[in-house]
């Protein structure tokens, strides 16, 4: 496991004072490849400190053997689940660089797509290094017997006029253990459940179909009891010494099979998977997407919630293809009402968001725009009118993701939208 050294704390899009000493491995500035190149943050200097400030990305993300920042989003732990959840969005590893989770009882949602990337990542050394064996003893009965005799079963053919063939017993050296069916059970049960995500992961899916055949020789079948034999052997040391890097891919195949999830803001030390990183802007956006298509209702009939996105996006100018216009959403009616949104992972917005919202109601020819972004700590909430540009009315909606109760805040916010449709 990657050492995480120091972790501070830093919330998703404010600045950390760093020490340079911090940033030094062995004499000279290391920072991990695989954060410095995905843009997590900016870097500037300030007298003896760097200033790291985060973006819209969040989790704990190792910087260098030292160091580790715990980027922290906006949102309270007891809303985070349902937020990641019904945006759908992916939860980023950072595969390189390993971190332990504690396991809880949650629903798989994203999680799912990163404990399953973890078991496959822990799957990866034993396609290489070998698969588990055990010998078990073969019966048949066969006119072309092979290995030792079984006389007292081939006695019981003669005796029922069977003189044509012979019961032969021989040990086989067999990959249909405990071990492979618990790992194998595990990539077919997360398979079946992410084959229904809207937003399936190819590669993902190829990599699990490229293991399940080189496991074809293996029962795919579990029940408690194997799970039980399974976790004992982990407990009890009792995987064969030549067999250890089993160990990983089997917790984490029995967290998968329990329908267990890890805890994306508390550390432990259940699993070992993959650190991880959520881009919170994009999860905020789908969030909304989301909770607009839960309350059809809201709107009244004859209205459709599009994403903006995908289905319906569309050529921002009317005389060429390119550039498109992509809102987050689009609510139009049959009547010819529309209304285009624009979500905003901060605290409010600036002038170049309205420039763009703007412009996007004009190309669908939109009469209500709408800019959406999160409440700031004892800020205003709700709806208000920024005023009009010709025929469009431009609002904003400050949501409060931080709410006791976020089923509120989301039939509120549909209300709102269905207002000023």
């Amino acid at each position: 496991m990657t050492s995480i050294g120091k972790i501070s704390i830093v919330a998703s899009r404010q600045s950390i004072g760093v020490d340079l000493a911090d940033l030094l491995v062995d004499g000279k500035v290391l920072v991990y490849p695989e954060v410095e190149s995905k843009g997590y943050f900016t870097v500037r200097f300030s007298g003896n400190k760097l200033q790291l400030t985060a973006g819209p990305f969040v989790g704990l993300i190792p910087i260098n053997p030292n160091l580790t920042l715990d980027v922290r989003p906006k949102v309270p732990t007891k809303n985070l689940g349902r937020i990641i959840a019904l945006s759908q969005e992916s939860i980023r590893p950072i595969e390189a660089i390993e971190r332990l989770y504690a396991t809880e009882d949650s629903p798989m949602g994203s999680i799912l797509e990163l404990l399953t990337l973890g078991l496959l990542q822990a799957v990866r050394p034993i396609r290489l290094y070998g698969f588990h064996k055990e010998y078990r003893v073969i019966s048949r009965n066969s006119s072309h017997p092979r290995g030792r005799i079984d006389m007292l079963g081939s006695i019981r053919n003669k005796s029922r006029g069977i003189t044509h063939r012979l019961v032969d017993r021989r040990f086989e050296h067999s990959m249909d253990t405990d071990l492979n069916r618990i790992v194998k059970y595990a990539l077919w049960f997360a398979a079946q459940r992410l084959m229904r995500s809207p937003r399936t992961n190819r590669a993902l899916m190829a990599e699990i179909n490229d293991t399940l055949l080189d496991m074809d020789s293996v029962r795919l079948e579990c029940d408690s009891g194997l799970c039980q034999r399974v976790d004992k052997s982990i407990r009890l040391g009792w995987i064969p010494a030549n067999r250890g890097y089993y160990a990983k891919a089997l917790k984490i195949a029995l967290a998968l099979i329990a329908g267990k999830g890890v805890s994306l803001m508390h550390g432990g030390r259940d699993l070992e998977l993959a650190s991880y990183v959520v881009n919170f802007e994009n999860v905020f956006e789908s969030y909304l997407l989301a909770v607009l298509r839960q309350n059809p209702n809201s709107f009244g009939s004859g209205y459709v919630v599009k994403d903006g996105n995908a289905e319906a996006k569309q050529a921002l100018f009317d005389d060429r293809p390119e550039p498109l216009a992509q809102p987050d959403f689009v609510i139009s009616s049959l009547v010819g009402n529309c209304l285009v949104g624009d979500a905003k992972y901060k605290d409010k917005y600036d002038r170049s968001d309205l420039n763009q919202l703007i412009t996007y109601a004009v190309s669908f020819r939109a009469n209500t725009a709408l800019v959406i972004h999160a409440k700031a700590v004892n800020g205003p909430g709700g709806l208000s009118l920024l005023g009009m540009v010709n025929s469009v009315a431009v609002y904003a909606y400050v949501f409060d993701l931080s709410g006791d109760d976020l089923l509120v805040e989301e039939r509120a916010f549909c209300r709102a939208v269905a207002s000023i449709l």
